[in-house]
């Protein structure tokens, strides 16, 4: 894996020499901003090789400590462009939950974001009856024992939450009521908190 990042990185390095060689004497702008695109994505890949290596506990040595130094302005470049479309999904995404209650984008831009940045992102376990799936049992407030079915991994977006900007788990009881599960283990009912958000905004206590 090492090896291939070094081959991808300085194959990145070559192409954009030629390519910027081609436009000062050639001033074939087409073909500069055409392969720029491809360069950055040949080194970006070089990178994350070696990303995936210290996520393993591989040792990098000098060498891949060397490349993956070479290898971060093409990633950093690359993941801008990744982070301004994962923020324009986190915005539609948004939208959509102010509008009808969803999020349709949430899952997709929790892990983009869980890659890019390192936030945190929603683990699956066993069931017995469902393997893959992760579930919950909590006990209502009428003492119902309820299993809850992992539905996403988000954020709450609302300024007047008690839990406001924080991640959390989202389930769905046999019932069909929504659960969260914030990130200090708190499993409150969904309601409650937008009860309490709703509380605020009017000033009652």
């Amino acid at each position: 894996m090492k090896i291939a990042s070094w081959i991808l990185t300085i194959l990145s390095y070559v192409a954009g020499v030629t390519l910027l060689l081609v436009q000062i004497f050639a001033h074939v702008a087409d073909l500069f901003f055409n392969g720029l695109l491809p360069v950055l994505l040949v080194g970006f890949v070089g990178h994350i090789l070696l990303c995936v290596m210290k996520r393993r506990g591989e040792k990098l040595g000098k060498d891949g400590l060397a490349v993956y130094i070479l290898s971060f302005p093409q990633f950093i470049v690359i993941a801008i462009i990744l982070l301004i479309f994962l923020l324009l999904f986190k915005l539609a995404d948004f939208i959509c939950y102010m509008i009808e209650g969803k999020h349709p984008f949430g899952t997709f831009c929790d892990n983009g974001f869980g890659l890019l940045l390192g936030k945190p992102r929603a683990g699956t376990y066993s069931d017995d009856d469902d393997e893959g799936k992760e579930y919950l049992e909590v006990i209502d407030d009428y003492g119902n024992h309820l299993k809850l079915e992992f539905v996403e991994m988000t954020e709450d977006y609302d300024p007047d939450s008690p839990y406001a900007y924080q991640y959390y788990k989202r389930y769905r009881d046999n019932l069909g009521n929504y659960w969260r599960n914030y990130e200090d283990n708190k499993v409150i009912e969904e309601k409650k908190v937008e009860r309490a958000a709703t509380n605020k905004k009017i000033g009652v206590n």
